[in-house]
């Protein structure tokens, strides 16, 4: 459910359209080589689009100093713009050389073969400019905001480490139902994710861009969000795999994503990102991690034709140190893209969330990082400098892989009889589905508050 904003937020909102038109309002764009924003893709396919647009918009605006209710609520309307438009004038011709059938021994089976697609620059450039007309006519007529009646502390940190690239991605969502224009009495969400690529950036940067509006574009999305979660991964999947061909992209990215709808987490992941939950100051295991030489996992990998060896790490066929990603075109089938999801329901003593790449979880297991945490605040450390706090410890640790970690402090779903009474129930354990069939897992911290 979403509420009107405050008479504060409000004009605090009206102030930064005003600033922002003086700066930016009569600026339009003809290319993108000078954009504020640009995309991170070449071409696109117009299911692509709206996540395209959407991100650009977006960013732009947060990187602007745009609330995030204010950046969200624009970025919709923006991307409404420009999908309204002919979409005939973002159309290309482009060249692709056709691998599929490529060996070193025969390099005449490279062919070349003409696609049409979406230009992102365009996107990009549309996408900008209808910003700039968005805030040019809210200016002298701006809408009431609404935001969500949920209202999160939440904080990040990143950190490359000793690799040679950051290959992280993260993203914090807190007013999802303004981004996607979802109705005011429509349940109150809250998105987050970290994709944490390998073999490059470029799945991670198209996950953390694209995953969201993945979600939103379900049939199920409405009625049964485990299931939107479960064919959002198998999507962007697919969709990423077809530009790894036309491009010729080997780059993977797991991911793990908590999604909260009014007073119901849902969790799902691929491969060895992972979250974690503090419930009554303990650990409660809402997920086990996909790694090779999981006993199922590699019993899959087998019954495939494929092997799990040890060379330094666990790896597949010998490979690949994951066995379930997005994209990883040339790992597949034995790399998965099916993957995990829980539904978990909040009882209101639950205190934070956890989001993290395995950069954290290889080097401190979830139960000592939740106590670490506890014992940071306890001894009068702030809840801004947590993310940071698990960064630097899993360093410290031993850690030389990039580091990202999100915290989701989860005050607004406190249950008044708990705060006022200190009433204590016993912590529980969540589980997956099949476990439950079976027996009957960049900048510096900064606040995102909705």
């Amino acid at each position: 459910m979403s509420v009107e904003v405050s008479d504060a937020e409000q004009n605090a909102a009206k102030d930064f359209i005003n600033s922002f038109v003086e700066k930016y309002g009569s600026v339009a764009y003809e290319d993108a080589e000078n954009l504020p924003k640009r995309p991170f893709a070449l071409h696109c396919s117009k299911d692509e689009m709206k996540g395209e647009c959407l991100f650009i918009a977006f960013e732009y605006l947060r990187d602007s100093g745009a609330s995030e209710v204010l950046a969200t609520t624009v970025a919709h309307y923006a991307t409404t713009k420009v999908m309204d438009q002919d979409l005939s004038s973002f159309e290309e011709e482009f060249t692709i050389n056709d691998n599929s059938d490529y060996d070193d021994e025969n390099e005449s089976k490279m062919d070349q073969r003409v696609m049409k697609a979406l230009n992102c620059g365009k996107l990009a450039v549309a996408t900008v400019n209808a910003v700039h007309d968005v805030c040019n006519g809210w200016k002298s007529d701006m809408p009431r905001l609404m935001k969500s009646k949920n209202t999160y502390e939440v904080y990040f940190h990143s950190e490359q480490n000793t690799r040679r690239r950051m290959e992280d991605k993260h993203i914090v969502l807190t007013e999802f139902n303004n981004l996607f224009g979802l109705d005011k009495d429509f349940p109150s969400q809250a998105y987050f994710g970290v994709f944490d690529g390998h073999g490059g950036v470029d799945c991670a940067c198209y996950t953390v861009a694209h995953f969201h509006t993945n979600i939103a574009s379900q049939n199920t999305f409405s009625s049964d969000l485990d299931a939107a979660l479960c064919q959002a991964f198998l999507t962007t999947d697919k969709l990423f795999l077809e530009k790894a061909k036309n491009e010729n992209l080997r780059a993977g990215t797991t991911g793990v994503i908590a999604m909260l709808r009014d007073n119901t987490l849902h969790i799902g992941w691929l491969g060895d990102s992972q979250i974690s939950m503090c419930k009554q100051g303990r650990a409660v295991q809402l997920m086990e991690p996909h790694k090779p030489n999981r006993k199922d996992e590699r019993q899959r990998i087998e019954d495939l034709g494929g092997c799990v060896i040890w060379i330094g790490d666990w790896r597949v066929n010998g490979n690949i140190a994951v066995s379930r990603s997005i994209g990883d075109k040339d790992h597949k089938p034995y790399v998965s893209a099916d993957p995990d999801t829980l539904e978990f329901d909040l009882e209101g003593d639950e205190e934070y969330l956890i989001l993290a790449c395995d950069g954290l979880w290889d080097t401190i297991q979830p139960p000592n990082v939740i106590e670490m945490v506890q014992e940071h605040l306890a001894s009068g450390g702030a809840r801004s400098q947590v993310a940071k706090f698990l960064v630097e410890r899993a360093i410290a640790h031993g850690s030389t892989d990039n580091v990202t970690v999100v915290v989701v402090f989860l005050d607004c779903h406190r249950t008044c009889s708990q705060e006022e009474t200190g009433e204590e129930k016993a912590p529980e354990t969540a589980k997956t589905e099949d476990a439950r069939k079976e027996t009957s897992d960049e900048k510096d911290a900064q606040s995102m508050n909705s």
